[in-house]
């Protein structure tokens, strides 16, 4: 098996100098780096990353924080599949590990132990609440870095990566409009998340825009249970809406699945509009219109996002710049063509 001297030699350079092309030491010129990597290919030498990480008191580990609630399967909706997929690419090429970190009411995690204790160098957030931001501030004052999808966090925009859901749902209340829909019903899930906000706020936009619109707003949770629920509420008001948004798709499978009980057809009796574009999307019956959030992309960016913020305090640099909004484009099918 071949040792760091081993590349040493063949590289004519010194151990210490292959050390710190292994430790990726900004000081090394790149010709020299390029032969000791040369050299490391050719004897298939791997560096130990264990005794690596010691020297860089780096654990080469990123936590996923993913705040879970009872009753609710966490991977069951592709929601967090198609952003673990983007932020595990993104982990790979930076030859990073992720722990997972399952946050409850019932299990607070004591976060600054993780970070103190040098098991994880960074931190994503999924699912923090308004609820969350002190911690978060207090994570952030004392040093540590870390990244939250979906929540703002004002002053601390350089640690978040959100969608433009505020254009997302104003697209889909224009579709509707524009297909003759002046009565719509959108349902909405928690308000502890602060997209949830960024929808309402899209929607009271499209409102200010035309007068002669009116969108009655239900709350519940994000789930078909929900949608089921609030259907058969929003089914007895009268004049009845002749359309329903609602705050993802599994909302809009729970609105369907009541429709269809009271002889009424999405797309046909009432337009339906969900939001996320999943895989539950283009096989429902009819085809659903959703507004497509790039999950994948969102877990990649806010990986490259943690990755620039842990080299960036490595090496004492300026902090990075913040992530742009990822856009939410709406996709129209077969489920929101009616017109009236």
């Amino acid at each position: 098996m071949a040792t760091r001297k081993d590349v040493a030699r063949l590289a004519s350079v010194s151990v210490a100098t292959v050390s710190r092309v292994f430790s990726n030491d900004p000081r090394v010129k790149n010709e020299t780096r390029q032969k000791v990597l040369k050299a490391a290919k050719t004897l298939h030498y791997e560096p130990n990353a264990l005794a690596r990480a010691v020297a860089l008191r780096q654990s080469h580990n990123i936590g996923l924080v993913i705040h879970v609630y009872p009753n609710r399967r966490l991977f069951a909706y592709d929601y967090f599949n198609a952003i673990l997929d983007g932020l595990a690419d993104e982990a790979r090429a930076h030859h990073y590990d992720i722990v997972l970190l399952q946050r409850s009411i019932t299990n607070p995690i004591p976060f600054n132990r993780y970070f103190s204790n040098k098991k994880i160098d960074g931190a994503i957030f999924i699912g923090a609440t308004l609820d969350d931001q002190p911690t978060l501030y207090e994570l952030a004052r004392t040093g540590n870095v870390f990244v939250v999808i979906g929540h703002e966090l004002p002053h601390l925009e350089h640690m978040t990566v959100n969608v433009n859901h505020i254009q997302g749902s104003f697209d889909a209340i224009a579709h509707l409009y524009q297909q003759g829909h002046h009565n719509i019903a959108f349902i909405n899930g928690e308000d502890f998340y602060s997209d949830s906000h960024q929808r309402i706020q899209g929607i009271r936009l499209a409102m200010s825009n035309w007068r002669d619109l009116v969108v009655h707003i239900y709350r519940g949770r994000y789930d078909a249970e929900t949608g089921y629920e609030m259907t058969d509420i929003i089914l007895q008001q009268q004049p009845r809406p002749t359309a329903i948004f609602t705050a993802n798709d599994l909302i809009a499978l729970g609105v369907s699945q009541k429709l269809k009980s009271e002889g009424l057809e999405p797309g046909r009796d009432i337009a339906l509009v969900g939001y996320d574009d999943s895989q539950l999307a283009a096989f429902h019956d009819p085809p659903l219109s959703s507004v497509h959030v790039p999950l994948y992309d969102l877990g990649k960016t806010a990986g490259m996002q943690l990755f620039e913020l842990i080299r960036a305090k490595k090496n004492q640099l300026n902090t990075p710049p913040a992530s742009p909004y990822l856009p939410a484009r709406l996709i129209i099918r077969a489920s929101s063509l009616m017109r009236l």
